[in-house]
């Protein structure tokens, strides 16, 4: 059985403008995440004020408490998963930073949310790194998902017209 069938196509929405605080989102929840993973409470100011805002408050939350959980992983599995990146890197800016290992190698193209949480949990107070913020777009099955199958059905989403 494939222990990955999907890959998930995300998109960077760091730059996108919190209306009610005037920073990005990026910048919140690198700020959030600092605290975070230090094991502070989250500062007054903060404290999320809009629908958005208790979305990203929640989610980073939550990824920081997997990272720590992550963390209590042995050493062996947790190298399965991900690991510091010791390669030249300039362009990207992932040297020392962790990445994603896929079938033993790194995936240095390979973004997430928690993988920003993890880079920036092992360096809560070096100012210079900024979090990233992904969302998904969509879900692609690969090849050898269709093989299981001998036949799919798929909708347009468009319940009603004529071809359906």
């Amino acid at each position: 059985v494939d222990q990955e069938p999907t890959e998930d196509f995300v998109y960077d929405i760091s730059w996108r403008t919190l209306e009610d605080r005037g920073m990005t989102i990026g910048e919140y929840v690198t700020q959030l995440g600092r605290h975070f993973a230090r094991g502070q409470m989250c500062p007054e100011e903060l404290k999320p004020t809009s629908d958005t805002e208790r979305r990203l408050y929640a989610h980073t939350a939550r990824l920081f408490r997997d990272v720590e959980e992550w963390h209590g992983k042995p050493k062996q599995q947790r190298d399965i998963e991900f690991q510091l990146y010791a390669g030249e890197s300039h362009e990207m800016g992932i040297t020392g930073s962790y990445v994603r290992m896929l079938d033993g190698k790194m995936d240095t193209h390979y973004n997430s949310n928690f993988l920003e949480c993890l880079r920036l949990n092992e360096q809560p107070d070096t100012m210079g790194y900024r979090m990233r913020w992904y969302e998904r777009l969509f879900v692609m099955s690969k090849p050898r998902v269709f093989r299981q199958y001998s036949k799919i059905l798929g909708l347009s989403g468009t319940i009603g017209n004529e071809r359906e």
